[in-house]
């Protein structure tokens, strides 16, 4: 009984209020408000796709394929000295940097999903700019948080492996497929500042791009 009344009570409630808002609101009004939302809605997507053609014509996108490498020794960590580094002259590479334009760089790698990759904590992301003469005029750190790459995919994937080997076992056998998952993940690197090219001398010649860390297998 009490609960009952409890929900009559409660419908009587939501009943009133129903008929003040069917008696508050005005279907011409309702009809305008809803056309005007639509109408600023269509012009906040379309705006941008007009504007952003004509007024910034000047955008361009430059891209270069990075081969890392690092210097091999025989008294430190796993006979590797130094950091994964990647480096390219811009006149050789085609590329053009337009003095006083601001440029801002992206760098788009590729994690081997192993053991030793899932491991990680963080890695540092480095790109040095330097003119012909060797001179550094730029230098931008990003830290990164490598384990972020790889989702929370172990149990399928290995599950994915144990069945996929089981049921093709022959190629499993002859070297085809690994016991491993084989997947990699990009991990994408936005450094948050902005350079300024400067003409003549200060110009932008060589690109040094730096990963630190010596654990970090990267393509």
């Amino acid at each position: 009984m009490i609960r009952r009344f409890i929900f009559h009570q409660v419908y009587k409630i939501f009943n009133f209020f129903w008929r003040q808002l069917f008696r508050w609101i005005n279907l011409k009004q309702f009809a305008q408000l809803l056309g005007n939302f639509i109408l600023v809605l269509s012009f906040s997507l379309i705006t941008p796709a007009v504007l952003r053609p004509v007024f910034a014509t000047s955008f361009t996108e430059l891209r270069q394929p990075l081969e890392f490498t690092f210097k091999t020794c025989m008294i430190e960590l796993a006979g590797v000295c130094s950091f994964p580094e990647a480096e390219f002259w811009v006149e050789e590479a085609g590329m053009r940097l337009h003095p006083y334009y601001y440029y801002s760089f992206v760098l788009d790698l590729i994690l081997y999903d192993t053991q030793q990759n899932r491991a990680l904590s963080l890695m540092i992301g480095n790109i040095q700019l330097k003119n012909g003469q060797n001179k550094l005029l730029a230098n931008f750190h990003k830290s990164v948080p490598v384990f972020k790459a790889f989702p929370g995919r172990s149990i399928f994937s290995h599950f994915y492996t144990l069945t996929r080997n089981t049921v093709f076992w022959p190629l499993w056998i002859i070297g085809y497929f690994s016991t491993t998952s084989d997947v990699s993940e990009q991990l994408t690197v936005h450094f948050p500042n902005y350079y300024m090219e400067k003409p003549d001398d200060q110009a932008t010649k060589q690109i040094i791009v730096q990963l630190q860390n010596k654990f970090i297998q990267a393509l």
